[in-house]
């Protein structure tokens, strides 16, 4: 079970939605199809473990900027716009591209 806090989660979102995309697709196709949660417990347990793969791989690489954007997000209650120098430093870091 993943163990990401929901300041890494929103931190990572970027970085996750490219990695994890098609995990996620297929889990909310899964959730679509069958209102039965028990029938998408596989799925969901391929986008946790994409997810703590990417937090994983995000704090080996990128920890100091990846814990600043964190800590600057926990800080401010979520509010990207308060942590904009910490997300940009984070996000050259970890090669998120550009919009």
């Amino acid at each position: 079970m993943s163990t990401a806090s929901s300041c890494q989660l929103l931190a990572a979102w970027k970085v996750i939605g490219e990695r994890c995309g098609s995990q996620n697709q297929r889990y909310f196709e899964c959730k679509s199809k069958d209102g039965n949660a028990a029938a998408c417990v596989a799925d969901a347990k391929e986008v946790i473990s994409c997810t703590d793969k990417v937090i994983a791989d995000l704090v080996s690489r990128c920890g100091k900027q990846f814990a600043a954007y964190e800590k600057c997000l926990d800080f401010n209650g979520h509010n990207f716009e308060k942590c904009r120098s910490q997300q940009a430093a984070f996000e050259k870091c970890a090669g998120v591209k550009s919009d």
